[in-house]
């Protein structure tokens, strides 16, 4: 079986036709990327609005498409998600997830795990994440960095699965995510709230690193606000996508 893909979407309240304009592009990025989706997972956390709707049954008829009966939130969303395509998948050795609005390179799974596995078997790596978003040039001939306490974000990474089952039997599916309500999304701390800055901290709890691809990024975040604070996000574009 072909490595699985896990693909996270929710369209909400706010700018939702943008969110839906993403979420196609993001799909029609990965058609023409050389993976091969025969394994693709697609989870909606709760759309409800009819154009949203009519793209995912369109989904259902070439994937798998999971939605869920009530809003999640990100972590418990996410988080289920690449739990339950591990179970499926329990002789794999890495999961791939995706967030809805990125562009990826057309060689981004096979040169991901390429790099995965290029890593220093000294370091015990959680993920890698696949998007150079600080656009920093490096001289090193490794095609990667360790980030051991920071913050990698999670557009797309290619997990481990020796960590995620660590993972699970320590802090379990849910973890007690809340949902914030509109007061906690204006608060600058509330990323904390969010799957990736959750898990990627309690991977560093837990003795895991992350490696980040260097130099050359494997996906572009493409979405132009923050679906927590409705900042711009121009900031988190990488300077070293190579494009499709």
């Amino acid at each position: 079986m072909p490595i699985p893909i896990v693909m996270t979407t929710f369209v909400g309240e706010k700018n939702s036709e943008k969110r839906l304009k993403y979420f196609k592009a993001s799909i029609s990025s990965l058609e023409r990327s050389n993976a091969d989706l025969t394994n693709l997972y697609i989870f909606d956390d709760y759309s409800i609005y009819p154009n949203q709707l009519d793209f995912l049954i369109t989904l259902k008829e070439k994937y798998k498409v999971y939605s869920r009966h009530h809003n999640y939130g990100t972590m418990l969303h996410t988080v289920s998600a690449i739990t339950q395509a591990f179970k499926e998948n329990p002789k794999e050795k890495y999961i791939a997830f995706l967030q809805d609005d990125i562009l990826l390179n057309r060689n981004w799974l096979k040169d991901g795990i390429r790099i995965l596995e290029s890593v220093d078997s000294s370091k015990k790596i959680a993920y890698i994440n696949l998007c150079d978003r600080q656009g920093k040039k490096n001289n090193s001939d490794k095609e990667y960095v360790i980030m051991e306490y920071k913050h990698a974000g999670g557009i797309a990474w290619i997990i481990k699965s020796s960590f995620w089952k660590e993972y699970i039997n320590k802090w379990g599916v849910g973890n007690g995510e809340e949902i914030l309500n509109n007061n906690q999304k204006n608060d600058k701390k509330a990323c904390k709230h969010l799957f990736d800055w959750k898990v990627t901290r309690h991977a560093n709890g837990m003795g895991y690193s992350i490696a980040v691809v260097k130099n050359r990024s494997l996906v572009q975040h493409i979405g132009d606000n923050s679906s927590l604070h409705f900042e711009p996000m121009e900031r988190w574009r990488s300077e070293n996508f190579i494009g499709e």
